[in-house]
Formats: structure tokens, sequence, C-alpha cells
């Protein structure tokens, strides 16, 4: 049975101890991601997909300004055995806070050694635009992704 519930800061912090989908990213919660984390959690625009009561991810949107929003997701590998009904979660959600926020622009970063979640931000709408070079903290390329709506 799949579950969605507002999301909670803890959330965030346990998947990325657990090791999130996208390269097997794993950290420890450390003062700046806590409070990036309680953040998120007041701002209201992001969720938290259960299925049979596990945790399986977190996703929702950063507004820049209006009109304009980043999609940051973090996947359990849990979350890549039900892909059917993760993107179907997502994409629902998603659409839901792009709507209730009047967005007319949304864009998101790939890792790019990461087929894997680079093709779920494709399938969830989302157009390749632009190589970033040494964009992770690890110096590692992403792509950009935008969906102008």
């Amino acid at each position: 049975m799949t579950e969605v519930k507002p999301f909670i800061a803890e959330n965030m912090m346990l998947l990325l101890e657990e090791g999130i989908m996208e390269c097997g990213v794993m950290s420890r919660g450390n003062e700046a991601l806590w409070e990036l984390a309680y953040a998120r959690e007041r701002s209201g625009d992001c969720f938290s997909g259960y299925i049979n009561g596990e945790l399986v991810g977190c996703a929702g949107l950063d507004l820049y300004w209006q009109g304009v929003g980043e999609l940051w997701m973090m996947l359990s590998p849990k979350g890549k055995k039900n892909p059917i009904t993760t993107v179907k979660t997502v994409k629902t959600y998603l659409n839901m806070i792009i709507k209730d926020n009047e967005l007319w622009r949304v864009q998101t970063t790939g890792r790019i050694d990461s087929p894997d979640a680079c093709r779920l931000i494709e399938i969830l709408g989302f157009e390749q635009t632009c190589l970033l070079k040494k964009y992770g903290s690890d110096k590692s390329d992403y792509f950009l992704y935008s969906m102008v709506i």
C-alpha cells in the first residue's frame, strides 16, 4: 500500500544516513543539513512516500522566487523496487505543488554517472538543458534539467 505524508526533517536525514539511491550516497547529518531539512519541513512544499509502511523517499520543491523552483528528491533503494508506484506518486504530488505555487519553471539536477536518476527525471517530464562540470561537492559532473510550464 502506498501512502504519502507531509515531509518531516527526520525523514530526509534518515535517507541520507541509510544511503540514497543515487550512487549510494551516504551522509551523517551535520548542522547545515539539519537546517535545510527543517526549512523544507516548514515550507510545506515537500512530501514523504511510504510503501507498506516503509519510507521509500522524500521530494519537494525549493522555491527560488515567484514562478521558479527546484525539485529535489531522495529515494531509498526500496523506491527503486517499485518504479511505477514511485514515478506516479512523485509526478502527482509534483504537479500539485507546481499548480499550488503557480510555477512556470522548475529545474533539477541529475548526477551524470547515475543513469537511473537521470532517467527518472526525464520520465517526470524534465528536459536536459546543459552539463554542469564539477558541480558536485566531490567535483562530479551533473546535468541540469528543466520543465517549462
